[in-house]
């Protein structure tokens, strides 16, 4: 819940927090938004101060923000603060907070155990990426109680072509502003941020990667120790369990097994 001094800085902005919905499409919100900024008379907030999930994560956002401050050694500043885009200034965000240790924008978030921790960041990436073109830094992350965890940092990857597509959304929303086109009549389907990790098939692929022989090498090899791998430390719990408590040297077969006075067993072929 945003203070009156707050809420009168995001008035007329398209702000980070709204851009989610915008790219995810949900057209109940942006035509909401829509009506806020033309300044329609019949807007109203989607958001009041009894809705339990935006309420709640209002009250726990200082102290997850203090927890990880003390948990990290780094100070996260510049809290409640609003950013104007350097260069459009129609767009601003207001910061949970900022990390001058590493340049990076924190974002704390309460969601729900239910959805998938990837389906969160993937719905909150949008607004990472304007917080970070705010305030022109190289990184910014996710604060995120899952459920009942405890405050976890994500940081965001941002695809280039992804935000080139968001920036140009943003743009198509502020022309229906700017000309009282209502986005009901304009196309926003949904669009989710790009994997960060590749997926790659070397038997069908191969070729094309000048490393995919080394890898090929190495994972025959992997393939053939395997079994035997697993068997070895099978064996060396079993020689852990089976060692009386009173052995510090035992030699058996040309191997022989040692106790360190911490109990630590080490099991070693004999010279």
């Amino acid at each position: 819940m945003l203070t009156p001094e707050q809420q009168a800085k995001r008035e007329g902005k398209i702000t980070a927090s709204f851009v989610p919905a915008l790219m995810a499409g949900k057209l109940a919100e942006i035509n909401n938004k829509y009506l806020e900024l033309i300044g329609d008379p019949e807007w109203k907030p989607l958001i009041d101060e009894d809705d339990w999930a935006p309420a709640w994560g209002a009250y726990g956002e200082p102290f997850i923000l203090d927890w990880h401050e003390r948990k990290t050694g780094h100070a996260i500043t510049r809290r409640g603060e609003f950013v104007q885009h350097p260069t459009k200034e129609f767009v601003g965000c207001t910061l949970d907070g900022f990390r001058e240790f590493d340049k990076t924008t924190i974002d704390a978030k309460v969601c729900t155990a239910w959805t998938p921790v990837d389906e969160h960041l993937a719905f909150y990436t949008p607004q990472v990426i304007v917080q970070r073109a705010c305030l022109q830094c190289p990184h910014g992350a996710l604060l995120m109680v899952h459920g009942n965890s405890k405050p976890t940092e994500y940081p965001i990857f941002v695809h280039p072509e992804y935000e080139a597509t968001l920036w140009q959304r943003i743009d198509q929303f502020k022309y229906c502003v700017d000309n009282f086109i209502s986005p009901v009549e304009m196309a926003f389907p949904r669009i989710v941020p790009p994997e960060q990790w590749r997926t790659v098939d070397l038997d069908k692929d191969g070729a094309q990667f000048n490393w995919a022989l080394d890898m090929k090498a190495v994972l025959e090899i992997w393939d053939r120790n395997k079994d035997h791998a697993d068997a070895f430390k099978a064996a060396v719990d079993s020689v852990k369990k089976i060692l009386p408590d009173d052995i510090g040297t035992l030699v058996c077969a040309g191997v022989v097994i040692k106790r360190a006075r911490n109990n630590a067993v080490t099991i070693r072929r004999a010279k």
